[in-house]
């Protein structure tokens, strides 16, 4: 979030931290979100009627 207030990244910047490194990341396809809510339906066992969510955007409030 300092990096968004320092203007290094925008709010619309898709990064992912992965072993301290920013990684730019594709934006999700249409297949890429119904494969992995398939996949979190099954994994979890739950029905589609549950709206299992396994894979969200991390939005970190507070942080500055």
């Amino acid at each position: 979030m300092r990096m968004v207030d320092a203007g290094v990244l925008g709010t619309a910047d898709r990064v992912e931290l992965i072993d301290g490194v920013l990684h730019d990341m594709s934006p999700l396809s249409p297949t890429h979100i119904e494969i992995g809510a398939r996949l979190g339906l099954h994994f979890t066992g739950a029905s589609p009627e549950d709206e299992a969510r396994v894979q969200d955007l991390l939005v970190v409030k507070g942080v500055s």
